[in-house]
Formats: C-alpha cells, sequence, structure tokens
C-alpha cells in the first residue's frame, strides 16, 4: 500500500529511566569518558587562549613603561659621582629588583606597583645628590655658596613643579602648599645674607618641605594608579575570559549567543572601569562564574548529542546489517547543533524507513511500501496496523539491545490498538523479503 506510516519510540535516555540498568552503564559510561576526554582537551585550550590573551595585554603595557627603567638607570649611571657609595649601592639594589618585578609581572598590578618604585627611585637619586652635596659642603670640599645657589635653584624648580602657576597643584594640600611657599620666599632672603649657617638652615628647611609635599603628592597619584592598575587587571581578564570561551568549539557550538551576550556586558568593564574599579572586579568575577556555567551547560548538550550520534550510527549499522541500503546520518536542520539526526533505509524491493532521532525526547520512524490494514476492534471500533513494518523495526529494535546495549521502548502510532501485541511470526522479514499477508 502506497504512503507513509509513522510509528514513535522512546528516546534512550537516562533522565527517562528507559535504559537497563546495567547495560546504561556499558553505554553511557563510554560516552562519558569520552566526552571527558575532550573536555579536558577543550578546558586546555581555554586556558591557553587566556593566558595568551592576558600575556598579549600585558605585554603591551610593558612596552610601553620599558623606556622608564632604562631612563632611571641611566640618571643613575649618570651621577654615579654625585652620589655617595653607601647611597648608590643602596639605589642600585632598588632598580635591580624594580626592573625585574616589572619585567617578571604577570598582573597589571604587580606591574604597576614596580613602575612606582622606578619613580620612587628616581627621585631618590635625586635626594642622594642633595646629601652628596650636603656631605662635600660639610667636609670642605665643595664652595658652600655655589652649593647652597645650585641647591636653591633646583629646590626652587621643584616647587615650582609641584606648586604650578596657578597655586597648589591639583593633587597637592592647600595647606602645605602655602607653608612650601613661605619656606621659598625665606630660603632665597637667606641667600643674600652671605651667613652660610642662617642660608644652610632655610635650604634644609626648604628640602624638607619639598620632599615632604612631593610625596605627598606621589602618594595621591599612586592611588590614583593602583585604581587604574585595578580597572586595567579587570579588562584584561574580561578580556581573556572571552577569548578563552572562543577557543572552545563545543561551547561556541552551543552557547555562541550567550558568548556575545556576555561580551556586551563586559564591554562596560573597559568604558567604565576606571570610574568603579571594584565594580568593574566585581563584574569579571561574576563573569568568570557565568563562563563556568556556560562551559558546564555546553559540556551537557554535548553529551546528549553524543548520544543521539551513538544511537544514529548503531541504527544505522542494525539496518544496513538487515540487507537495507542506508546513508550517513544526516542533521534534519543542518547547521543546528540540537536538530534531530536522520537515518534513511531502503530496500531492493521498493520498501523504506526513515528514522528520526532527537537530541532528546522519543526517536520517530516513517515507513513507505509497507502494506497497511486497519483491523475492527472487539467491541466496535477500528485500529490501524502495519505489521510487517512493525516486525522490521522490532527485529532492529532486538539488534540494537544485542549489539549495541540500547533497550528501545514499545512502538506507538496513531490509531493503534491499546491492547494490541505483536503477533507471533515463524520468521521475522528481511528488508527484500515480500510484505506478509495481513488479517
Amino acid at each position: 500500500m502506497s504512503g507513509g506510516y509513522k510509528y514513535v519510540d522512546v528516546m534512550i535516555d537516562p533522565s527517562v529511566g528507559v535504559y537497563d540498568p546495567t547495560l546504561a552503564c556499558v553505554v553511557l559510561g563510554s560516552i562519558l569518558a569520552q566526552r571527558a576526554a575532550e573536555a579536558a582537551v577543550e578546558a586546555y585550550k581555554r586556558l591557553e587562549a587566556e593566558e595568551g590573551s592576558l600575556a598579549a595585554n600585558l605585554n603591551a603595557v610593558k612596552a610601553i613603561s620599558s623606556p622608564v627603567a632604562e631612563s632611571v638607570r641611566f640618571l643613575l649611571a649618570q651621577q654615579k659621582e654625585n652620589i655617595l657609595p653607601a647611597d648608590h649601592s643602596v639605589l642600585c639594589r632598588r632598580l635591580t629588583v624594580a626592573e625585574e618585578a616589572a619585567r617578571e609581572s604577570r598582573t597589571h598590578v604587580t606591574h604597576s606597583e614596580a613602575v612606582m618604585e622606578l619613580a620612587r627611585i628616581e627621585s631618590d637619586i635625586k635626594r642622594a645628590v642633595a646629601r652628596k652635596e650636603s656631605e662635600d659642603v660639610r667636609t670642605g670640599r665643595s664652595p658652600a655658596m655655589t652649593v647652597f645657589r645650585a641647591r636653591y635653584e633646583e629646590l626652587k624648580r621643584q616647587a615650582g613643579s609641584l606648586l604650578g602657576d596657578a597655586g597648589p597643584g591639583p593633587l597637592g594640600p592647600a595647606g602645605a602648599a602655602a607653608v612650601l611657599k613661605t619656606a621659598l620666599a625665606a630660603a632665597g632672603g637667606a641667600l643674600q645674607t652671605n651667613n652660610e649657617s642662617t642660608i644652610s638652615a632655610h635650604i634644609d628647611k626648604l628640602e624638607a618641605l619639598v620632599n615632604s609635599y612631593e610625596d605627598s603628592v606621589r602618594e595621591a597619584v599612586e592611588a590614583t594608579k593602583r585604581s587604574a592598575a585595578l580597572s586595567d587587571q579587570a579588562a584584561g581578564e574580561s578580556t581573556a575570559i572571552l577569548a578563552g570561551l572562543r577557543a572552545d568549539e563545543v561551547v561556541m557550538r552551543w552557547h555562541a549567543a550567550s558568548v556575545e551576550e556576555l561580551e556586551r556586558d563586559l564591554a562596560e568593564v573597559t568604558t567604565a572601569g576606571r570610574l568603579d574599579p571594584s565594580g568593574a572586579i566585581q563584574k569579571t568575577a561574576a563573569a568568570r562564574e557565568r563562563s563556568a556555567k556556560i562551559v558546564q551547560e555546553a559540556n551537557s548538550a554535548q553529551v546528549k548529542a553524543d548520544q543521539r550520534d551513538y544511537i544514529a550510527r548503531s541504527i544505522s549499522s542494525t539496518l544496513s546489517d538487515m540487507g537495507f541500503v542506508v546513508g550517513e546520518p544526516v542533521e534534519e536542520h543542518p547547521g543546528h547543533p540540537a536538530t534531530a539526526s536522520i537515518v534513511h533505509a531502503a530496500s531492493a524491493t521498493g520498501k523504506a524507513i526513515a528514522v528520526s532521532v532527537p537530541i532528546e525526547g522519543q526517536v520517530w520512524y516513517n515507513v513507505e511500501g509497507y502494506v497497511k490494514t486497519v483491523e475492527a476492534l472487539v467491541g466496535g471500533g477500528h485500529a490501524a496496523a502495519c505489521d510487517e513494518a512493525e516486525d522490521v523495526i522490532e527485529q532492529m529494535h532486538e539488534a540494537l539491545e544485542e549489539e549495541f546495549h540500547l533497550q528501545m521502548g514499545e512502538l506507538q502510532w496513531e490509531g493503534k490498538d491499546p491492547n494490541r501485541k505483536l503477533r507471533a511470526a515463524k520468521s521475522v522479514p528481511q528488508s527484500g523479503s515480500s510484505s506478509r499477508s495481513t488479517s
């Protein structure tokens, strides 16, 4: 009889308890072991991509700051003769440690701390030069008035840089600025007296005030830089999280839209992070949790897909062994990972079976070329039947359970007699046999 006939069978899915418990462990255990091995490779790819992204981001920052270390080392070498040996030795050790810290840093925060230490060393080199000058005056190696005038001009230059033309610098305390201005004027007046002891006292006081003011400004600047480093680190980690997810083919197969959504959310970290570094850090931490959930969900979905593919391959192999010409399983909706896998099988006598194996739910059969009948029911009414097709599918079920450890459920179709049991047959027909008689 021409036309198709649809059957439905419960899909092999452990969540609905259709598997034989012992056999389920054999099938599912193998699938899970293979998925675990693949997941380990995917995790390595994510980690490799994240580390590569973080390294590239940090290396770009290091490239910008590298000249700073070179400049400080050049200054220290240039001023070697103008610094006391003990001070020079300490500064050399500090510079070596800071250079190594900047070079080997693994985060924006540690790199920022190293760069700030380089700035402190540069300032301390200038202070060491001043100490050497004071020592030379005390021991008589240098003319006092020449040294005092040179120190005053240098301190005046530093004070002008700190205070700015319009008064206190933006980061300097106003009260300290007023005191510094007064001391600067007093030192300038003392130079006119030619009294070395008076001049020395005023120069020493001015130097202490300049250094104190400079330290307060630097502390404020460093606080801003630490905040910026935290923001930059959060932005770098956000970029790395996305790079890791994109490197995972399974994640991108199942959760590409979620990755895009996460990218949109994390864009705010780089644009607003400097204004709210703590918020950027919290958002990055939340993104890390979302990333882990995305990976977990993608892996779970892939396990279901692997089960679907195993079932489809098993059905394809079994129908081929039964004498059907069977094509490779194909996607019902190409390119969609959750699509059903379709197996087409045809016999030499024109009979055909199409099997749809979804990622979860019920397996559907569509048969063509098999004789269909309508049977009278006891008590009235009629029921549809297709004994030959049912025989073939039941034979396939037996083979699936024996060879592939797949236990299929009871066949159902529209119009089936609820009390029907498949009649015993002397022989189950193969795909090439003629249609059996109906009753």
